[in-house]
Parts: C-alpha cells; sequence; structure tokens
C-alpha cells in the first residue's frame, strides 16, 4: 500500500509539475503580448492622434454650424423688421399722399433705405457661404486654405456690421426727417384753422 501511495504521489507530483511547466509558458506568452511593441506604440500613437484630429474637426463643424445658425436667424430677423418698418413707412406715406399731401422726397429716401437693405442682405448671404466655405475647410489638412476661409468670414461679419451702421444712420438721417416734416406740416395745416371771417 505504501508503494501505491507513493506512486500516485509521484504522479500527482509530476502532473502539478508539468500543468505547472505549460502555465508558465503561457504566462510568458501572455507577458509578451501585454508588454507592447515599437510599432505597437507607433500604431497606438497615431490612432490618438487620428481620434483628436476627428473629434477636433468635429467640433469645428458644430462650432462653425452653430454660428452659422446664429447668423441664419439674425439675416432672418433683420429681413423681418426692415421689410416691416418699409411697408409700414410706405402705407402711412399713401395715407399722407391721400391727404394730398407731398411725399416724393420721403418716397425717394425711402427707395433708398429699401436699396440699403437690399445690399445689407447681399452681405448677409456672403456672410453665410464664406462660414459655409470655412466650415468645408476645417477639417481639410490645408491650414492655409482654412485660415483664408476664416478670414474671408471674419471680414464680411466687419462688412455686414459697417452695413447695419449705415443703415440706421441712414434711416436717422434721412427718411426719419422727411417722415418729421410731413408730420409737421400736417399739424401745422390742422392747428391752423379754416374758419377765417
Amino acid at each position: 500500500m505504501k508503494s501505491i501511495i507513493k506512486i500516485a504521489i509521484f504522479a500527482l507530483v509530476i502532473t502539478s509539475l508539468s500543468i505547472a511547466t505549460v502555465s508558465a509558458q503561457q504566462g510568458s506568452n501572455n507577458t509578451k503580448d501585454r508588454v507592447p511593441t515599437t510599432e505597437q506604440k507607433d500604431t497606438a500613437k497615431e490612432n490618438a492622434t487620428e481620434q483628436r484630429s476627428v473629434y477636433k474637426c468635429e467640433s469645428a463643424i458644430l462650432k462653425a454650424d452653430a454660428i452659422l445658425s446664429r447668423y441664419q436667424r439674425n439675416h432672418e430677423n433683420h429681413q423681418y423688421i426692415y421689410q416691416n418698418m418699409v411697408s409700414r413707412i410706405s402705407e402711412v406715406l399713401d395715407q399722407i399722399d391721400k391727404s394730398g399731401y407731398d411725399t416724393t422726397e420721403a418716397r425717394t429716401q425711402l427707395d433708398l433705405f429699401q436699396i440699403q437693405i437690399q445690399n445689407t442682405n447681399q452681405e448677409m448671404e456672403q456672410l453665410g457661404v464664406a462660414i459655409q466655405n470655412a466650415k468645408t475647410n476645417i477639417c481639410n489638412e490645408d491650414s492655409d486654405g482654412t485660415r483664408n476661409s476664416l478670414e474671408q468670414a471674419r471680414e464680411q461679419l466687419r462688412n455686414i456690421k459697417k452695413e447695419m451702421l449705415q443703415l440706421r444712420s441712414f434711416y436717422q438721417e434721412n427718411v426719419k426727417p422727411e417722415l418729421i416734416k410731413l408730420r409737421q406740416q400736417m399739424a401745422t395745416d390742422t392747428d391752423t384753422p379754416d374758419t377765417v371771417q
């Protein structure tokens, strides 16, 4: 019986040693897989750089979309406000004209005001095109093209600001005084009684 126990222990030890050897060999293979080689490190860096580049590109496109939608909303608001203003002034001039007052100078100023509104609208549309071009060039590798398109968008924005200031000042300096003259003329005509005996 002792010999059977010895044989069993011996078999158990040999089996354990062979399992341990196989496990050690597999473990050493796994360690080789765990330690990255230079190629794996370079590939990982390239992937990380590419992912950052894609993220930056997507982020920049989202910002450009936000800017574009904001300026489109502003453009629509300005169009609505100024067209509404022109139509109201035109209606008032029609009523004044029916009353027999001369509105030719006021209408001339209103026509010039409308032309300036159209110029401002064209500038706004060109800004939208410039931002769209900048958005298209953001992810390109050509940084000069991106810079140029961004600079064009900035220049267009400066032009729009100038146009808006000119539009406001034209209204204040030309259209509004003509309307005030007509109102004063109407007021003086209604204040003087026709009953002179």
